[in-house]
Order: structure tokens, then C-alpha cells, then sequence
């Protein structure tokens, strides 16, 4: 298992451990996602999909969000998430993880989010489903990110159900930004 570190706020410096099997957001991309969206996290609601090491809604905590809801489909990963977040000295009452298909997850949420950042294995061919799923979940004014591999064709009329903000490629990834 690798390491890697938040980057600011409360926790920052915390090293988080990363699942064998598991492709953390870089620093890097951590880094422009929240240059980018650094006025709407305080206080904020936020949703981390396919959530692996935890270390975007971690971040994000680290950074003011007031609660991160986390969804990963596997046990053992989410036992290291469970770990993570301890490290990082953050009360149970701000986070909560659930163990689960982030397609079946997105059916029954009952929250309705300020920011998700969803951030699939880049073999994920499930765009469309995904989406649609999202917007029940996603405040009107709400920010949706999707991080890709930057080879990965994504038909942005698949979203048209949001407006899209802006793109931007981040080594191997592209992180795709829109409004609800």
C-alpha cells in the first residue's frame, strides 16, 4: 500500500494510506479541483463516489465541508477509508461511509448534495446511468465533477440535464465540471 497526503485545511499533511487496487485522485488534480471550487466548500454538503482511500472527500472535510457522505463498493477498502478518516481527527458526525454499488447507492439517498465528485476506475462505461442517477441527488445550483481518463470519450449531451462549466486536463485524468 502507498501513501499519499491531504494537501490543506485542518488536516493538512495527514498521509493517508491507499488500497492495494485503488487509483487515488493525484495530488495534482486534488489540487486544481479545489482551486476551482474552494468558494463553495465551506459549509458544504458533499458526496464522494466510488470514494477508495477517501482522499477527495477527506480533503474536503480538511477544507470546511460540514459533512461528506462516502460511497465505496468494497469491504476492505472501505475499512482503510474508516482508518483514514480516524487519522485525520474528524468527529463521526461529519462523515458517514456507505458500503455499496454507487448506481444502487444513488437510488436511495435521501440528501440532496452541494458538490459530488465522482471519480470511477477508468474502465467505468456506465456515463449515462450515472448521471441521470445523480441529478436526483444534486442541489439546483449544485456542482457535479466527473474525473475520467483523459482518453475516455464522454458525450456531454448525456448531461444535458445540467449546464457544463468547464474542463480540465490534469496529467492522465480530466476532470469535468457542471452545474445542476
Amino acid at each position: 500500500m502507498k501513501g499519499l497526503e491531504i494537501l490543506g485545511g485542518v488536516s493538512k499533511g495527514v498521509k493517508l494510506v491507499v488500497p492495494s487496487g485503488v487509483r487515488p485522485s493525484s495530488a495534482k488534480v486534488r489540487g486544481v479541483f479545489f482551486n476551482i471550487v474552494s468558494n463553495l466548500i465551506d459549509n458544504s454538503l458533499f458526496l464522494d463516489l466510488f470514494a477508495g482511500s477517501g482522499a477527495v472527500g477527506i480533503e474536503a472535510l480538511s477544507r470546511g465541508a460540514s459533512k461528506v457522505y462516502f460511497v465505496e463498493k468494497s469491504f476492505s477498502v472501505c475499512k482503510i477509508l474508516q482508518k483514514n478518516l480516524l487519522k485525520s481527527g474528524f468527529e463521526k458526525e461529519r462523515y458517514k461511509i456507505i458500503r455499496g454499488d454507487v448506481l444502487k447507492v444513488l437510488n436511495y439517498l435521501n440528501e440532496k448534495f452541494d458538490i459530488i465528485y465522482a471519480d470511477p476506475p477508468y474502465d467505468f462505461k456506465k456515463y449515462q446511468i450515472l448521471i441521470k442517477k445523480v441529478k436526483k441527488v444534486l442541489k439546483k445550483g449544485g456542482i457535479l465533477v466527473i474525473e475520467i481518463f483523459h482518453k475516455t470519450p464522454i458525450k456531454l449531451e448525456l448531461c444535458d440535464s445540467f449546464s457544463f462549466l468547464n474542463e480540465r486536463r490534469v496529467g492522465d485524468a480530466r476532470l469535468l465540471f457542471f452545474k445542476g
